[in-house]
């Protein structure tokens, strides 16, 4: 309603704050707010609030509406704004960026050997890209059936968070459970008997800090 009325710098903290206000909600269970935080995406690149000081558009700003509107299956959309914006990412970032999120896209409209290709693209020069291009990786490695390169990932991943003190607690503990399930799922997938699958997925739904948590389940229902 005031929008017109406020100036440039606090609009931009304002819708700072209503995305955080969303993903607060969204992290309580009420998926609802996954509208809102897109819609509120939408009206930032339409009053350029995004904008930084030297004219770009931050690299997680860029990577955070593409993971949004894929939540919401908004492919066309998405595929448009990671090609539309890519040139408004810094130098620095651009390549790894635009790839990673490609790779997203291409994850979700089921291309899977698309999304490899991009995902190896990436240059692992950023601690969180590193985390994130794994993690896609493990995602990808199961979806294609590479079992045999998938333990070898899900071993390799599992020394890379227990040896790197530079992960923070909170996102450690996201990243180490999404192993964690993985590997479940993977051992559980091998047995005849799948009857602990309800009882994995009841723990998973439970759990609060886990990285890709619906994906995980949608892997412990198709098996169950």
């Amino acid at each position: 309603e005031y929008k017109a009325v406020i100036n440039k710098f606090d609009l931009m903290g304002a819708f700072v704050y209503l995305n955080q206000y969303c993903i607060k909600k969204i992290s309580e269970g009420e998926t609802k707010f996954e509208n809102e935080s897109f819609g509120i995406y939408k009206e930032e690149l339409q009053e350029k609030t995004y904008l930084m000081n030297d004219g770009t558009m931050a690299p997680v700003f860029y990577r955070n509406v593409v993971n949004t509107g894929l939540k919401l299956k908004e492919l066309s959309w998405v595929k448009n704004f990671i090609h539309k914006y890519k040139t408004e990412l810094s130098k620095r970032y651009r390549d790894n960026y635009f790839h990673y999120c490609l790779a997203q896209y291409e994850f979700c409209a089921g291309n899977y050997e698309s999304s490899l290709e991009l995902n190896s693209k990436i240059k692992y020069d950023e601690l969180y890209m590193k985390l994130k291009s794994k993690t896609l990786e493990m995602q990808l490695l199961y979806e294609t059936k590479a079992e045999e390169s998938l333990l070898s990932s899900l071993e390799n991943f599992r020394h890379f968070l227990n040896n790197n003190n530079l992960i923070p607690a909170g996102p450690k503990l996201q990243y180490s459970n999404f192993h964690k399930y993985l590997n479940k799922i993977v051992l559980l997938k091998n047995r005849k008997n799948k009857s602990d699958a309800g009882l994995l997925l009841s723990k998973l739904l439970k759990d609060k800090e886990v990285m890709c948590k619906t994906w995980l389940s949608d892997k412990i229902m198709e098996i169950s």
